[in-house]
């Protein structure tokens, strides 16, 4: 007699609070009659599995796990036991236990929430995911006694810890030598893990410089990138620049998005090679001023045929509104034929820009806002289509405004699932993590968190300044992070929300 074990996937997925069916396929040798009794080995804490039958003459049975609302989250190995009589045989598999959408992740620092205790000090302004669950987070990195700063790069693994192998102990300072407050706005990750980060150095002056860089997956700068890994903007004249946002291209070219100058001035853009040149072909020496007398643009997106969509604010009659445009990819001009005369503008009852955005797969762009009305706080969404005219599909022709209390609320990352479901996650008067989920037609999502929403401290405290966020697809995972207190201890948190 003898008996082999399959089993039907290799990874299972078990929402805690739920159930999921495991399938396991038996082939028997001659003689090899009579029922076989499956049972599943090294399940974790709160998930069950009764045995199960495979009948005689029947070659495969189907076992059914159970989680408790508490069972313990994350990924553990199980394997299959099959009896037949004396004769035995195993297959290992993988069981992935997820929490319900809009909890947090309780496998990441065991509560969902990491604080790390300011030893220096370090503010967080940017987040990205890699495709491997770890999580990088940047900002600036204060230098003792002094106003100046380091922009800095932190890994931390799956599990909410440093990465060792990251830098210096999981931290990459990367120095510019401007002098001034450096600091990392935006992070992407190439197509071959390479880390893309971009910002701004500050100096409160005309100095004021957008800077990029790149990294290796070790942390260390890639000197393949402008011979140091480093990357600084010059536009023309004595204007200063910020980069808020950036748009890391198909082709592996950088677009900074941000204002010039620095302050109120109008939008701005710069364009960096892949080999971290400035591109000459975009705009005068790679930089366009493509925007009205004053605003900022805040983030973008590639569409497929490699135009840029590009949105923020733009201050008119003493209020901001939203401002969305379209960049021909090779020259960075405004394409008239988006919107009216190459824009798109948006004004509500109170002052209102865009903060966070994407590009879809439909080509429209996608943006959250924040907005006060009346002393309450709001994350405002819409959806723009290719013409530049607002979806009359999504939320009745009107950007849909989820009300978050009183005092202010910041949306710091807006993401778009697989199944076309928009994710926005930021700040709030009420909490640390703020995350809202939208069904593609602008409504709120029930199925996420209370009602479409997840608002929650995490026993965090006293925001000192707005989180920022980033996507696990894989995993169905929204990062945020940013600085906050604990008790009376200051530090930087990063935090993680099931899907």
């Amino acid at each position: 007699m003898t008996l082999t074990l399959a089993l039907d996937a290799a990874e299972t997925e078990l929402v805690a609070g739920g159930t999921a069916t495991l399938t396991a396929h038996a082939t028997r040798g001659p003689s090899s009659n009579g029922p076989i009794t499956i049972t599943l080995v090294g399940l974790p804490s709160g998930v069950t599995a009764a045995p199960a039958t495979i009948a005689d003459g029947q070659t495969q049975g189907t076992v059914t796990l159970s989680a408790v609302a508490g069972a313990t989250q994350g990924l553990a190995a199980i394997s299959a036991a099959g009896a037949l009589g004396s004769i035995t045989a195993s297959a290992a598999a993988s069981l992935f236990v997820r929490g319900a959408p809009g909890t947090l992740d309780t496998s990441f620092a065991a509560s969902g929430v990491m604080f790390n205790p300011q030893s220096a000090v370090m503010e967080l302004h940017a987040a990205a995911v890699q495709a491997d669950g770890k999580i990088l987070v940047g900002g600036e990195l204060y230098h003792t006694g002094t106003p100046s700063s380091t922009a800095h790069v932190v890994r931390i693994d799956e599990s909410g810890k440093l990465d060792s192998t990251f830098g210096n102990a999981g931290t990459s300072s990367i120095g510019f030598a401007t002098g001034g407050a450096e600091s990392f706005y935006a992070l992407a990750i190439a197509p071959g893990g390479s880390i893309m980060a971009g910002g701004f150095s500050f100096t409160g002056s005309s100095n004021d410089r957008a800077i990029a860089a790149r990294l290796g997956p070790d942390g260390k700068p890639d000197v393949s990138f402008n011979a140091t890994g480093k990357y600084i903007t010059s536009f023309p004249g004595a204007q200063g620049a910020r980069s808020l946002g950036m748009i890391l291209q198909k082709d592996g070219k950088l677009t900074l998005l941000g204002e010039v100058p620095a302050g109120q001035g109008t939008w701005g853009a710069a364009r960096v090679t892949a080999q971290g040149g400035s591109d000459a072909m975009f705009g005068g020496g790679g930089q366009v001023l493509p925007g009205p007398t004053s605003g900022a643009l805040q983030c973008g997106g590639e569409q497929s045929d490699g135009n840029l969509m590009v949105a923020g604010g733009v201050y008119e009659g003493g209020m901001q509104r939203w401002g969305i445009t379209r960049l021909i990819a090779a020259t960075g001009a405004v394409d008239g034929a988006y919107g009216v005369f190459g824009f798109a503008k948006l004004s509500l009852a109170a002052s209102s820009a865009i903060f966070a955005c994407r590009v879809d797969s439909a080509d429209r762009l996608v943006g959250a806002a924040y907005l006060v009305e009346a002393g309450t706080a709001k994350i405002a969404v819409g959806r723009f289509g290719k013409d530049g005219v607002f979806d009359p599909t999504f939320h009745a022709g009107q950007p849909v405004a989820v009300p978050l209390g009183a005092g202010e609320a910041y949306p710091t990352g807006l993401f778009l699932q697989k199944d076309g479901k928009i994710v926005v996650a930021g700040s709030s008067p009420a909490g640390i993590l703020t995350v809202l989920r939208f069904g593609t037609d602008g409504t709120l999502d029930p199925s996420f968190g209370s009602g479409g929403s997840l608002t929650a401290s995490g026993g965090l405290s006293a925001l000192a300044n707005l989180s920022y966020s980033g996507f696990d697809e894989t995993r169905r995972r929204v990062v945020l992070a940013g600085n906050a207190n604990l008790g009376a201890a200051g530090g930087w948190f990063v935090s993680r929300v099931w899907l």
